[in-house]
Protein backbone atom coordinates (compact mmCIF):
# COMPACT_ATOMS: atom_id res chain seq x y z
CA UNK A 1 0.00 0.00 0.00
CA UNK A 2 1.68 3.02 -1.20
CA UNK A 3 0.03 6.51 0.68
CA UNK A 4 1.83 9.45 1.95
CA UNK A 5 1.36 10.05 5.71
CA UNK A 6 3.01 13.46 7.42
CA UNK A 7 4.24 13.98 11.08
CA UNK A 8 2.26 16.46 12.98
CA UNK A 9 4.39 19.10 12.19
CA UNK A 10 4.39 18.40 8.50
CA UNK A 11 0.49 18.23 8.42
CA UNK A 12 0.48 21.61 9.80
CA UNK A 13 3.04 23.43 7.48
CA UNK A 14 0.99 21.66 5.04
CA UNK A 15 -3.01 23.22 6.54
CA UNK A 16 -0.56 26.59 6.27
CA UNK A 17 0.69 26.12 2.84
CA UNK A 18 -2.91 25.34 1.59
CA UNK A 19 -4.84 27.81 3.37
CA UNK A 20 -6.09 26.07 6.36
CA UNK A 21 -6.07 28.67 9.41
CA UNK A 22 -7.99 30.06 12.23
CA UNK A 23 -10.20 32.46 9.12
CA UNK A 24 -10.58 29.32 6.74
CA UNK A 25 -11.21 26.32 8.74
CA UNK A 26 -13.03 24.28 5.88
CA UNK A 27 -12.00 21.90 3.43
CA UNK A 28 -13.25 19.34 1.60
CA UNK A 29 -11.97 15.92 -0.51
CA UNK A 30 -12.54 16.13 -4.05
CA UNK A 31 -11.14 12.74 -5.03
CA UNK A 32 -12.68 10.09 -2.49
CA UNK A 33 -14.56 7.41 -4.32
CA UNK A 34 -12.14 4.53 -4.87
CA UNK A 35 -11.49 4.37 -1.02
CA UNK A 36 -11.62 1.12 0.46
CA UNK A 37 -14.26 2.25 3.05
CA UNK A 38 -17.13 5.27 2.84
CA UNK A 39 -15.00 8.32 3.08
CA UNK A 40 -16.87 11.57 3.39
CA UNK A 41 -16.00 14.76 1.42
CA UNK A 42 -15.09 16.82 5.08
CA UNK A 43 -13.37 14.21 6.76
CA UNK A 44 -11.00 15.13 9.47
CA UNK A 45 -7.59 15.07 7.35
CA UNK A 46 -5.76 14.51 10.70
CA UNK A 47 -8.09 11.27 11.54
CA UNK A 48 -7.51 10.37 7.81
CA UNK A 49 -3.53 10.75 7.92
CA UNK A 50 -3.99 8.59 11.10
CA UNK A 51 -5.54 5.78 9.17
CA UNK A 52 -3.16 6.06 6.46
CA UNK A 53 0.05 5.90 9.25
CA UNK A 54 -1.67 2.43 10.81
CA UNK A 55 -2.48 0.89 7.60
CA UNK A 56 1.61 1.69 6.25
CA UNK A 57 2.56 -0.09 9.85
CA UNK A 58 -0.08 -2.98 9.39
CA UNK A 59 1.48 -3.43 5.99
CA UNK A 60 -1.21 -5.99 4.89
CA UNK A 61 -3.38 -4.45 2.10
CA UNK A 62 -4.83 -8.00 1.60
CA UNK A 63 -6.14 -8.46 5.35
CA UNK A 64 -8.17 -4.56 5.54
CA UNK A 65 -9.67 -5.22 2.44
CA UNK A 66 -11.04 -8.07 3.40
CA UNK A 67 -11.14 -7.02 7.21
CA UNK A 68 -13.36 -4.06 5.45
CA UNK A 69 -15.57 -6.19 3.20
CA UNK A 70 -16.83 -7.44 6.22
CA UNK A 71 -17.43 -4.90 8.29
CA UNK A 72 -19.77 -2.01 7.66
CA UNK A 73 -17.05 0.74 7.83
CA UNK A 74 -18.65 4.16 7.58
CA UNK A 75 -16.67 6.48 8.78
CA UNK A 76 -12.96 7.36 9.21
CA UNK A 77 -13.12 6.54 12.87
CA UNK A 78 -15.14 3.35 12.85
CA UNK A 79 -11.39 2.58 10.14
CA UNK A 80 -9.24 3.48 12.75
CA UNK A 81 -11.27 1.20 14.96
CA UNK A 82 -11.05 -1.92 12.86
CA UNK A 83 -7.56 -1.11 12.11
CA UNK A 84 -6.52 -1.00 15.70
CA UNK A 85 -8.05 -4.21 16.38
CA UNK A 86 -7.30 -6.66 13.24
CA UNK A 87 -5.33 -8.50 14.48
CA UNK A 88 -7.13 -9.53 17.13
CA UNK A 89 -10.26 -10.30 15.51
CA UNK A 90 -9.34 -11.52 11.95
CA UNK A 91 -6.45 -14.12 10.24
CA UNK A 92 -6.69 -14.02 6.36
CA UNK A 93 -5.45 -17.26 5.23
CA UNK A 94 -4.97 -16.45 1.16
CA UNK A 95 -3.87 -19.57 0.23
CA UNK A 96 -7.21 -21.10 1.14
CA UNK A 97 -10.34 -20.46 -1.16
CA UNK A 98 -13.21 -22.38 -0.35
CA UNK A 99 -14.96 -24.27 2.39
CA UNK A 100 -13.06 -27.47 1.24
CA UNK A 101 -9.96 -26.19 1.43
CA UNK A 102 -10.97 -24.38 4.85
CA UNK A 103 -12.68 -28.13 6.01
CA UNK A 104 -9.02 -29.58 5.34
CA UNK A 105 -6.86 -26.63 7.04
CA UNK A 106 -9.01 -27.10 10.32
CA UNK A 107 -8.58 -30.86 10.43
CA UNK A 108 -5.01 -30.63 9.40
CA UNK A 109 -4.03 -28.25 11.79
CA UNK A 110 -6.64 -28.49 14.95
CA UNK A 111 -8.10 -32.25 14.78
CA UNK A 112 -5.88 -34.67 13.19
CA UNK A 113 -5.05 -36.67 16.10
CA UNK A 114 -8.99 -37.24 16.74
CA UNK A 115 -9.28 -38.42 12.88
CA UNK A 116 -6.26 -40.42 12.69
CA UNK A 117 -8.27 -42.71 15.06
CA UNK A 118 -11.08 -42.97 12.55
CA UNK A 119 -7.99 -45.12 10.43
CA UNK A 120 -9.48 -45.94 7.16
CA UNK A 121 -12.80 -44.43 7.55
CA UNK A 122 -11.02 -40.54 7.43
CA UNK A 123 -11.21 -41.10 4.07
CA UNK A 124 -14.68 -40.42 4.06
CA UNK A 125 -15.01 -36.89 6.34
CA UNK A 126 -16.82 -33.92 4.55
CA UNK A 127 -14.69 -31.16 4.44
CA UNK A 128 -16.81 -28.90 2.51
CA UNK A 129 -19.21 -29.64 5.11
CA UNK A 130 -17.09 -28.65 7.60
CA UNK A 131 -16.28 -25.65 6.02
CA UNK A 132 -19.96 -24.66 5.31
CA UNK A 133 -20.57 -25.12 8.86
CA UNK A 134 -17.95 -22.82 9.35
CA UNK A 135 -18.96 -20.05 7.09
CA UNK A 136 -22.85 -19.94 8.22
CA UNK A 137 -21.40 -19.92 11.88
CA UNK A 138 -19.85 -16.99 10.58
CA UNK A 139 -16.62 -18.14 11.38
CA UNK A 140 -15.13 -17.13 8.05
CA UNK A 141 -16.12 -15.29 5.23
CA UNK A 142 -14.87 -15.83 1.89
CA UNK A 143 -12.87 -12.77 0.01
CA UNK A 144 -11.47 -12.04 -3.38
CA UNK A 145 -8.26 -12.31 -1.00
CA UNK A 146 -8.64 -15.44 0.31
CA UNK A 147 -10.41 -16.84 3.47
CA UNK A 148 -11.04 -14.37 5.98
CA UNK A 149 -11.49 -15.95 10.04
CA UNK A 150 -13.25 -13.95 11.74
CA UNK A 151 -12.02 -14.46 15.77
CA UNK A 152 -13.97 -12.26 17.54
Amino acid sequence: MSVTTYTENELDKLKIRIGINKDYEEWFISDYEDCFFDLGEYEDIELLNELMQACCELNNEALIKAAFDHETVNSASYALEVLENINDNYCLLEHLKDNVEYGMYLVDNYYMDEFKQLGHLSKYIDYEAIGHDCELNGQILHTEYGCLEIIK
